[in-house]
């Protein structure tokens, strides 16, 4: 029951500010994923009001929504903001901030997607195809592929794409921008909005394995011999090819993963996977913070905690985190936010303790990216990476507001 639901969180959002009335952090409530449908209006605009009072009684700060991307930009160029006016126009006038993730990934295939939102056709209609390509020659149109930022796909490369987007969101609800109602905005960087490659996609990954690299496109393997190449390894031609069969191979499963991560090829590799990812990152966010000057932005990295224990880091290092052979991955991205002034969002904030079958420990990893932002002087948000509506994993939330 919805209402029940609700309630419950307001409760629990009312405790919080009872014991810390000092010092307290904002508070904000995910939107479900279809409040905007297909034809760009709002699902059920009556419900979502009554939710949004719901939420303003109980304290919480504001909703955070996805601007699907897929959604408003149908046909190239023209943009249809009318459900997201009358959706915005509910919060505002409830008093709740917005905080907007623009969501350049499709919806569909990784856990908690409860509908399906392609990003536009038109990035596939043209000669150049820009899809994530696996060692299986599988391919992921999830989101475009990084090695394709700069291509021309037609009149405008993904980035051009993504700027436009940014600049017309811009102009279209200046006011709010303005008046702070949009407090924040969040810049979605890869699948499921986070800054990663798709590399455990649920088709064809099972928890807890390792995942599969994503840098097999022609362009990609264009990139890496000729980085390689420059780097003094002319005869390191592509990306690794003793990975496993699968996506899910385990730590020591395959050459790779028991002995060729340490060698100086696959040091090498696994470097420049995770820079082409950080690129990719500051690209965007370079071009968010010029559209977005004045405003909070934000970007979020997936709490990946699996092989968290196991010195490869291997489901880490196939979404494109380096944490492998000493390296500190997390480091790398806080830099370049640094460097873009952009806050750190992190998920997983729920979950705690150790887990031996998948060396997992979630509280441990979180705790190794919070202290990374602290250095770095950043903000830190975060995010529950599943639904939670119990209290232990409230209370595990809250301990890291402090």
């Amino acid at each position: 029951n919805d209402n029940i639901v609700h309630f419950y969180l307001i409760q629990l959002y009312q405790m919080k500010v009872n014991n810390c009335k000092e010092n307290r952090c904002n508070v904000y409530v995910m939107a479900p994923l279809d409040v905007i449908n297909e034809e760009g209006k709002p699902s059920y605009l009556n419900k979502f009001r009554n939710w949004c009072s719901q939420l303003k009684e109980g304290g919480i700060d504001g909703v955070m929504i996805d601007v699907w991307w897929g959604l408003v930009e149908k046909t190239e160029k023209k943009y249809r903001w009318n459900g997201y006016d009358q959706v915005f126009k509910v919060m505002h006038r409830i008093g709740l901030k917005i905080l907007p993730v623009l969501s350049f990934h499709q919806c569909s295939g990784n856990i908690g997607d409860t509908v399906h939102i392609p990003i536009p056709k038109f990035v596939f209609e043209h000669e150049a195809k820009p899809y994530f390509v696996d060692r299986f020659n599988q391919i992921n149109d999830e989101y475009i592929s990084f090695s394709y930022d700069n291509v021309k796909l037609g009149e405008r490369t993904p980035l051009e794409m993504y700027r436009d987007f940014m600049i017309n969101f811009n102009q279209h609800f200046q006011k709010y921008i303005k008046s702070k109602t949009i407090s924040k905005i969040e810049v979605g960087l890869g699948p499921c909005g986070e800054l990663r490659y798709p590399s455990y996609l649920l088709s064809r990954w099972e928890y807890p394995a390792s995942g599969s690299f994503q840098c097999y496109d022609e362009m990609f393997k264009e990139m890496f011999a000729k980085d390689a190449k420059e780097s003094g390894h002319p005869e390191w031609t592509s990306p690794p090819t003793d990975i496993g069969d699968n996506y899910n191979v385990y730590p020591g499963g395959s050459t790779f993963w028991s002995t060729g991560y340490k060698t100086e090829y696959g040091k090498f590799f696994l470097k420049w996977y995770s820079e082409k990812l950080i690129e990719h990152g500051r690209s965007i966010l370079r071009t968010a913070r010029k559209v977005f000057p004045k405003t909070e932005i934000s970007a979020k990295v997936a709490g990946i905690h699996w092989q968290y224990l196991n010195e490869t880091r291997s489901a880490e290092a196939t979404a494109g985190y380096y944490n492998t052979n000493g390296n500190d991955g997390y480091s790398d991205i806080a830099r370049m936010f640094k460097e873009e002034d952009i806050d750190f969002c992190f998920t997983c904030l729920e979950m705690k303790g150790q887990d031996k079958y998948s060396s997992s420990a979630p509280e441990s990893l979180v705790n190794d990216v919070f202290e990374t932002t602290i250095k770095n002087g950043l903000k830190f948000e975060g995010e529950n990476a599943i639904e939670c509506y119990d209290s232990e994993a409230y209370n595990q939330i809250l301990k890291w507001k402090n």
